[in-house]
């Protein structure tokens, strides 16, 4: 296409989109005669066009609005000390700040307005590449229909890139979806190399920012990582997600810092140290841990001990089952664990009301390691009910089948609810009545008695005559890979 304004590439990418819908239209008109069209489009698509400053100081953004202009739109705190000028109707109509929204007042059908976002200043602008928060940038519509959606397209220096988690179009544009705005989601532009890695039902969008020569390790590392999912159930549980890595200065453990976000989409976010080698991250177990945040939708925070439970749970487990440990590694490893959350769990606390202090009291090992705790007894109590049909993975299996991905926030309860519903059974929900509101660390001396888990001088044993060493040993290996139907 030959060059054009800004302005000119709107206008035309607009005729276009209604173009689309006239057709879609006019495919529906015969739907009665058994023929169907599904829209390549939303009914509503608002169309931003992000230009991204070279020197990273800056970014323009020009958001024009399909049919009726939403009255205001919102952004973070930061967003309006960040403005650069301020924004601007490009026809009739007023744009007005106020407190951390915009107004817009008589703008005509289908309008646009321009605004441009200070970045400078930025701590890793000097590095080529930053990472920034979207809700920084990204003035929208607080709420979207269901019939709605945003399109982003980012115009980027030639030598430059960017990592999204939303939904892709091409490889700068993307759909931002229907997660809440409060939501974090980060946006990461710059000189950086980008990967697809295909795992079993997923694609995963890799960034990999200041890694330079690591590059080839850190792919390996995720991959591998991702690929020890894929044995809870023989799929990643998600369509696709965002992975940044960044190296940074750390303080010798190879991932110092790493978090699962959901605003728009799923996306891992790895902070590694810059000379951590391929051997040091791939006996980690960040990478497992967080990449198992993605088999559960997301959890409120308040019933954290369900979210890093499982994942701590997994972490182990899935290694295991890819390789990565040796079963009575893995068992250690849960062992310890649960020894460290015994030692951190205190009379004054119950589990929930630990996991909702769980940041300001740092009572960390107790709300992850009681959850990872949980999530063993309903694993076991699945299999000895269901003679081993059933387990933890079928159960988190059926819920991908019904639920995700999810753009809702879970409380504990109905979640468990839900996974009771799909296994047809009481488990979960007795589960929860035994040791959600409890003040003491669950009682694992049973479970550790039919598994044939016995302390010993050396470290935890297994002993193989134990009554349930066969599903000890089920626990710790994959399940056959599904039929390519599923």
């Amino acid at each position: 296409m030959p060059d054009t304004t800004l302005t000119e590439r709107f206008a035309i990418s607009t005729a276009a989109v209604r173009l689309l819908r006239a057709v879609a239209a006019s495919f529906a008109l015969v739907a009665g005669c058994g023929l169907s069209f599904e829209p390549a489009v939303s009914a509503t698509l608002h169309r931003y066009t992000v230009r991204v400053d070279a020197g990273l100081e800056s970014l323009e953004v020009r958001a024009c609005f399909d049919g009726r202009v939403p009255p205001r739109l919102s952004a973070s705190r930061l967003a309006p000390r960040s403005l650069a000028r301020a924004p601007r109707s490009s026809g009739a109509g007023r744009v007005r700040l106020a407190g951390e929204e915009l107004r817009l007042e008589a703008l005509p059908e289908n309008a646009c307005i321009d605004y441009a976002m200070h970045t400078r200043g930025r701590s890793d602008a000097g590095r080529g590449a930053i990472v920034t928060h979207a809700a920084d940038w990204l003035w929208r519509p607080p709420e979207l229909p269901e019939d709605a959606d945003i399109e982003v397209a980012f115009e980027l220096a030639q030598d430059h890139a960017v990592s999204a988690p939303w939904t892709p179009v091409t490889a700068s544009v993307y759909r931002v979806g229907h997660s809440p705005q409060s939501w974090p989601a980060r946006v990461a532009f710059g000189r950086f190399e980008t990967r697809t890695l295909e795992v079993p039902g997923a694609s995963l969008r890799l960034a990999m920012l200041d890694t330079g020569e690591r590059a080839e390790a850190v792919t390996r590392w995720i991959r591998e990582a991702a690929l020890a999912v894929t044995t809870a159930y023989g799929h990643f549980p998600l369509p696709g997600a965002q992975i940044l890595v960044r190296a940074v200065d750390g303080d010798g453990s190879p991932v110092p810092w790493a978090q699962v976000l959901r605003g728009g989409g799923a996306s891992a976010h790895f902070y590694i140290d810059a000379q951590a080698t391929g051997a040091g991250l791939r006996a980690d177990w960040t990478a497992a841990h967080e990449l198992s945040h993605m088999l559960l939708p997301y959890i409120d925070r308040r019933d954290a001990w369900l979210s890093e439970g499982f994942a701590s749970y997994y972490q182990n487990v899935l290694r295991a089952r890819s390789g990565m440990l040796t079963p009575l590694e893995a068992w250690r490893l849960l062992d310890a664990g649960f020894r460290r959350g015994i030692d951190g769990t205190g009379p004054a606390r119950t589990l929930s009301e630990a996991s909702s202090e769980m940041n300001r009291t740092r009572g960390f090992m107790r709300v992850y390691w009681s959850g990872a705790a949980i999530a063993l007894l309903a694993d076991l109590r699945l299999r000895q009910s269901s003679g081993g049909r059933q387990s933890l993975d079928t159960a988190l299996d059926a819920f991908r089948h019904c639920c995700l991905p999810s753009a809702g926030r879970w409380r504990a309860r109905e979640f468990f609810d839900r996974l009771d519903g799909l296994t047809g059974t009481e488990v979960f929900g007795e589960l929860y009545a035994a040791h959600a509101h409890s003040h003491e660390f669950p009682d694992l001396r049973e479970a550790y008695a039919a598994l044939g888990l016995e302390a010993a001088a050396g470290g935890l044993q297994t002993a193989a005559d134990a009554p349930r060493a066969a599903v000890r040993d089920a626990i710790m290996r994959a399940r056959p890979a599904p039929a390519a139907a599923d």
